[in-house]
């Protein structure tokens, strides 16, 4: 668990950077805050209040940045870490 946890921290941690800059900063903020929300309720192991915030970030990830971009690949990686700690398949 505390492997998969350093994993989606890092990968919530170097995806951060890539924000477009095209999109607004509202945006990109919202994204941001969902993301640490993610982690912060991962690491709580309060896991149904995780996979909301790692659904509403990957939405958010595919509308700023295309559902096919590297970025919404790492959004849908972290809600499938989620939904594994869950005991759920993705």
């Amino acid at each position: 668990m505390k492997k998969t946890l350093t994993i989606l921290t890092a990968i919530l941690f170097f995806a951060a950077p890539a924000f477009s800059q095209t999109a607004p900063d509202a945006a990109k903020d919202d994204l941001l805050k969902t993301n640490a929300a993610v982690v912060r309720l991962y690491r709580e192991k309060k896991f149904d209040e995780a996979l909301t915030a790692a659904r509403k970030a990957a939405n958010l990830t595919a509308q700023m940045h295309g559902k096919d971009s590297a970025e919404a690949a790492k959004a849908e990686s972290n809600l499938a870490y989620v939904l594994f700690a869950k005991g759920e398949k993705a």
